[in-house]
């Protein structure tokens, strides 16, 4: 179904004539149990397929990077000190935990030296700090 109707442009004395159709949009005929069925089904086998064929190739690129950096002797030299510099790192820093909580295990549990109080307010620390007087 389409009327014409004519419209005034702005230039001198011409007519434009539109024309404009109905739009009549064809609804879908309601779906069968049997075909939201058959869709579902789909769906799963989709996804059974999906799945497996996902995790192997993230297997695949994870492997290749765990690979890639001792391709040739030099990267591979270059990768192994990287790891020792980053696995010693780490001994050291563990090594300083542990001594640290050893001599705070065997510290006297009494009252420190004169300037290093740790009690809570005591301003003894901080009034030489401000006063720019030697610490501790």
């Amino acid at each position: 179904m389409a009327t014409a109707t004519k419209t005034e442009t702005k230039s001198k004395g011409q007519t434009k004539t539109t024309a404009k159709k109905a739009t009549t949009a064809a609804k879908p005929a309601p779906k069968t149990n049997a075909e939201i069925a058959r869709e579902r089904a789909l769906q799963t086998a989709e996804t059974a397929v999906d799945i497996p064929v996902g995790a192997a190739l993230t297997v695949y690129e994870r492997a290749s990077e765990a690979v890639e950096p001792f391709g040739t002797a030099s990267k591979r030299e270059a990768e192994l000190k990287r790891v020792r510099t980053q696995l010693r790192r780490e001994l050291n820093k563990v090594e300083r935990r542990g001594g640290t909580a050893r001599r705070r295990a065997r510290a006297p549990s009494g009252p420190g030296p004169v300037g290093r109080t740790n009690v809570p307010g005591h301003p003894g620390r901080v009034r030489a700090r401000r006063q720019g007087g030697p610490v501790g």
